[in-house]
């Protein structure tokens, strides 16, 4: 069973994600990146022909958080991910222009 959970907080994140075991993806371009990003976060561009290599090998259980700048690309992103054949997703609502500053690189 899929389950994508949306969030919209740093507290929220905390509550619902493990950062212990769970991936961070930031699917903003290297130069947004570079900008700042969540602490921990891999820069996979969406737009990148080779975003999806990554998770080939990446077992379908591991607990998946997405964010992009303001939501659209995390959600094409998660959309994938989910043809994909993960199960567990966190996806930053509104993108991290909302963010609350906490957990930045």
């Amino acid at each position: 069973m899929q389950s994508v959970v949306h969030i919209e907080s740093s507290s929220d994140l905390v509550s619902v994600f493990n950062s212990d075991s769970g991936v961070i993806i930031d699917v903003r371009t290297t130069d947004d990146f570079s900008l700042g990003h969540i602490r921990n976060a891999i820069n996979l561009d969406l737009m990148s022909p080779d975003f999806a290599d990554f998770f080939a090998d990446l077992n379908r259980n591991t607990e998946l958080f997405v964010y992009c700048m303001d939501g659209i690309r995390s959600k094409v992103a998660v959309s994938i991910l989910n043809e994909m054949g993960f199960k567990h997703m966190v996806i930053l609502t509104n993108g991290i222009e909302t963010w609350d500053g906490t957990l930045l690189s």
